[in-house]
């Protein structure tokens, strides 16, 4: 039998993806990562610059990821090089996705 789970291990994937199956407002008891994302999520930064100073602080490889993720699929404006910039924060497997999302047109809609 699998031990159970903590609950913001649970709790914290759901609300990485938007899922609003858990209360994601509850006080985070997560890695300093994740509370860090919380919070960039609750203010996402205007300019891919500022986006890219944040992201760089975080040391989580996946919430970094996240964080990239979502801030470029809600500024799909971005320019190629500055959507470049941002995936170069990522691990060799997620900064290819990242890169092909970013300057391929068709996915940019």
């Amino acid at each position: 039998m699998l031990p159970a789970l903590p609950s913001w291990m649970i709790a914290v994937p759901c609300c990485l993806l938007g899922w609003t199956t858990v209360s994601c407002t509850a006080p985070c008891t997560g890695s300093a990562d994740i509370c860090a994302f919380e919070k960039f999520k609750a203010a996402l930064p205007a300019t891919s610059a500022e986006a890219k100073a944040v992201i760089s602080g975080y040391t989580d490889p996946v919430v970094r990821a996240a964080a990239v993720g979502l801030w470029t699929r809600l500024h799909r404006e971005v320019s190629p090089d500055e959507g470049s910039a941002l995936c170069g924060l990522l691990e060799a497997e997620s900064q290819r996705g990242c890169l092909r999302r970013v300057t391929s047109p068709h996915l940019n809609r």
